[in-house]
């Protein structure tokens, strides 16, 4: 069982923001990084939330706008705090689930216009079965161009 913090409250998300700050500052003094895995608002080093132990996600306030919302705080922390030299690679995941929540399809673009290139897009899921015209493909064939400047 994995235990998180609701991952939206503003409490939640200016300890979050404090520690990129943080690590930021670190990096700074330091030589030869290339980019950081930025972590985003889940429970994995992605956005994904695993099943809450009681209750649902909406029960707490979790639904796809208050994630969409939080979703963008942490690449804008990311992009803020972090060295200029050192990109962020953003490891992206509908929080819920495909059908449980709709963050991607507004996130990727988001974060292409706000960052472009400085900020790169990960997804893992990607295979030879994945289907082409459906679910995540449209969106991450998209911004694919886009991290390849």
């Amino acid at each position: 069982m994995v235990t998180i913090a609701v991952p939206i409250p503003s409490g939640f998300l200016g300890f979050w923001t404090a520690f990129i700050k943080a690590f930021g500052e670190h990096l700074a003094t330091l030589t030869g990084i290339t980019s950081v895995q930025a972590a985003g608002l889940g429970d994995q080093a992605e956005m994904t939330l695993s099943l809450p132990t009681t209750g649902t996600w909406t029960g707490v306030g979790v639904t796809t706008s208050s994630l969409l919302s939080g979703c963008k705080q942490v690449p804008t922390a990311w992009h803020k705090w972090l060295p200029a030299s050192v990109p962020s690679a953003v490891a992206i995941e509908e929080p819920l689930g495909l059908g449980g929540s709709d963050v991607l399809g507004s996130l990727i673009p988001w974060v292409h216009s706000n960052f472009k290139t400085e900020t790169w897009v990960q997804q893992n899921a990607l295979k030879a079965s994945t289907p082409t015209t459906s679910g995540y493909w449209p969106i991450l064939k998209k911004a694919s161009y886009w991290t390849n400047p």
